[in-house]
């Protein structure tokens, strides 16, 4: 058989990341209420947080997107400055998608070098 990496989703985790959201909401709230400043709009920055976060709950997205990304590399910029050669360099893997589902993504196992 092939190595393969297996990403999966916890029951728990929508829960807790909604739960790290109201928590946050709170906090600002505090913060406020006391007047303090942080040097920048913390709302702003949980509704942005609030939007993003919950893409990455979606598998099925994340399969497809690293599809695109394959297929990218495939498929070369369509006009030369938009290349870049270090695509060249960079490997994503390829989902198993037979065995993929909304809350396991299977991929082929790329071996790295850390950071």
């Amino acid at each position: 058989g092939e190595s393969v990496a297996v990403k999966v989703q916890r029951k728990s985790a929508r829960s807790v990341i909604n739960a790290d959201i109201r928590n946050l909401k709170m906090l600002v709230e505090v913060v406020n209420f006391f007047g303090f400043s942080l040097g920048f709009d913390m709302l702003n920055l949980i509704r942005e947080y609030n939007q993003v976060v919950p893409k990455e709950f979606d598998f099925i997205a994340e399969m497809s997107n690293l599809d695109l990304m394959n297929l990218s590399r495939m498929n070369p910029a369509p006009h030369p400055s938009v290349a870049n050669p270090l695509f060249n360099y960079i490997t994503y893997p390829t989902p198993v998608e037979e065995l993929c589902t909304s809350r396991v993504l299977v991929m082929d196992f790329v071996e790295g070098k850390p950071l």
